[in-house]
């Protein structure tokens, strides 16, 4: 979009339904191919809702929620006259991200992990009399935070004491996570203690009779909640029925996996996400 941001984001790959990529650069032409813009890396801005009460000036703040994320791909068609035509460029655009299809964008940012979003095609417009011909596509994203193509897993075991670990979380969207606890020995269950980096406190017990072999798995991951008992046993009643699912959010997180005895390993496994770009 900027020329800085030119500078950091080398590439972005599309990959659509039939499990085909195309890569494109914002520095060189790829196939007949080159990025002149994109716009909708920025956070998406938030719709507030309020009410009024009689009597009574201005309104009351009820809620805030993000709105969906509008992508929208510039990419100028550049032909030799010979192998790539600009009808034969345009053609194989229109069959590789027709209207309504599922795309994933993936963002190649130097010197950093590179992310994804998941996308619609909502439209695809060309310049068909033009001295520089290019191609828009716009995608839109309901799920408006780009991800980390690969999860974070984090390696640890439990212990009998107060002693906190420390999750440090760079992404700028808060995250749920996988925890899965292998268990070594019989126990009667165990307790997540977590505090998130603006310091809210989160106690996660779990009351349920286990033994050497099974495995326990919680998910706090938004849409897909779950406590699971050898990956398939839905076991939500081993937690208390107000429990409060903990986020990771920016910055340092602490936590323990606290149960008396000797130490069972776990992982904690989550996906990073951010805002923008």
């Amino acid at each position: 979009e900027r020329g800085s941001e030119r500078i950091m984001l080398e590439a972005v790959d599309i990959l659509n339904e039939r499990g085909e990529s195309l890569s494109l650069s914002l520095e060189s032409h790829v196939e007949g191919y080159l990025v002149a813009d994109i716009q909708g890396l920025d956070p998406v801005k938030a719709s507030l809702s309020s009410t009024k009460s009689a009597g009574r000036d201005g309104t009351q703040f009820q809620n805030a929620q993000r709105d969906d994320r509008n992508i929208v791909l510039t990419v100028g068609l550049v032909t030799d006259y010979v192998t790539n035509t600009v009808r034969g460029l345009r053609q194989a655009l229109y069959g590789f991200v027709p209207p309504k299809s599922k795309v994933r964008l993936r963002f190649h940012v130097e010197g950093e992990s590179s992310v994804e979003i998941w996308g619609v095609v909502e439209g695809f417009e060309s310049t068909l009399f033009s001295a520089e011909p290019q191609v828009e596509i716009s995608i839109i994203c309901n799920d408006p935070d780009f991800s980390d193509v690969a999860p974070t897993v984090v390696s640890g075991n439990s212990v009998a004491t107060s002693v906190m670990s420390t999750l440090t979380y760079t992404g700028t969207s808060e995250v749920g996570f996988k925890l899965l606890v292998t268990v070594n020995r019989t126990i009667a269950g165990f307790t997540l203690y977590y505090t998130d980096s603006a310091g809210k406190p989160y106690t996660f017990e779990i009351k349920l009779a286990m033994v050497a072999g099974q495995k326990l798995e919680i998910s706090s991951v938004e849409g897909n909640k779950y406590i699971r008992l050898n990956g398939s046993t839905s076991v939500l009643y081993a937690a208390s029925v107000n429990v409060e699912w903990p986020k990771i959010t920016k910055g340092p997180n602490t936590f323990r996996v606290q149960v008396a005895g000797a130490a069972l390993p776990y992982t904690l496994t989550y996906i990073g996400e951010h805002v923008g770009l």
